[in-house]
């Protein structure tokens, strides 16, 4: 059976979305980055169409706020165009009771706004 909302173990509707653009973030917070930390090839990191891809079904899924993080998310080229992307993700109408995307906010260092 496929979920109609977005869960965590608790039971509670995620309403919030964290995408990292990045993971080459020039912070090593204890909390995200392990001290052997050993960084992906560059193919293997998603592309902008599937970050926009997996924000959309989590919308379909009650989510209604998208934070872009990854220690300075600007450096990854072509954020802009992110941005624009998720800014294009329509509401979800057929599903009643669930509102659609409400805000995009980008992050440097997962601290502050941008």
């Amino acid at each position: 059976m496929i979920p109609t909302e977005l869960k965590d173990a608790f039971g509670r509707t995620a309403r919030r979305l964290r995408l990292s653009v990045t993971d080459r973030c020039n912070f090593r917070c204890v909390y995200c980055m392990p001290a052997d930390v050993k960084f992906m090839d560059h193919a293997e990191i998603l592309t902008f169409e599937e970050l926009t891809r997996l924000a959309s079904l989590c919308v379909g899924m009650g989510v209604t706020k998208v934070r872009v993080t990854g220690g300075e998310p600007l450096a990854r080229r072509g954020v802009p165009e992110l941005i624009r992307q998720l800014h294009a993700i329509p509401g979800t109408p057929r599903t009643p009771g669930i509102p659609g995307l409400k805000s995009v906010d980008v992050y440097d260092y997962g601290a502050t706004p941008i």
